[in-house]
């Protein structure tokens, strides 16, 4: 089919596998093995102790090809945290902070167009309450897109 655009969205969980080994070569693997021309990306580290420092997402994009769209939601111990966005080509990316209650953990949406598509890339509270206000303020921010809208994420 002519049309057809082959997505992913993946918790990299800082490239840590359940064997417990932070392994970026391992999650380049994973997301080539798919085959996805646009990729959405949460909890991807940038100069974090736990990930060795790296910029995961400099790194990742590396391997892959493509430049990877870092845009963080959390600052912690000199590094950082947060959501990334890949395809082909330039793409211009943004970051919409999600509410949130207290003083939880900032989550937030990478918004970018590509392919003539509008992606919307997320990762949301753990707080069931969260969650719910965090969905529909996804709802209006994609339905105030232009266009076919993808939400991924977890």
């Amino acid at each position: 089919m002519a049309n057809e655009l082959t997505v992913a969205t993946y918790n990299l969980h800082h490239c840590q596998g359940l064997d417990g080994i932070v392994d970026i070569d391992r999650a380049a693997r994973v997301l080539t093995g798919v085959g996805a021309e646009v990729v959405g990306l949460q909890e991807i580290d940038d100069g974090l102790t736990r990930s060795g420092g790296a910029n995961q997402a400099a790194e990742l994009g590396e391997r892959l090809g493509h430049e990877i769209a870092f845009h963080p939601t959390l600052e912690r111990g000199g590094g950082r945290y947060g959501l990334g966005f890949a395809a082909g080509g330039n793409v211009e990316t943004h970051f919409e902070r999600l509410p949130r209650r207290g003083d939880e953990e900032q989550r937030g949406a990478i918004v970018a167009r590509a392919n003539g598509v509008w992606f919307v890339v997320t990762h949301l509270s753990t707080d069931r309450i969260s969650r719910a206000t965090q969905t529909r303020a996804l709802a209006s921010m994609a339905s105030g897109l232009d266009g076919p809208v993808l939400v991924m994420g977890d």
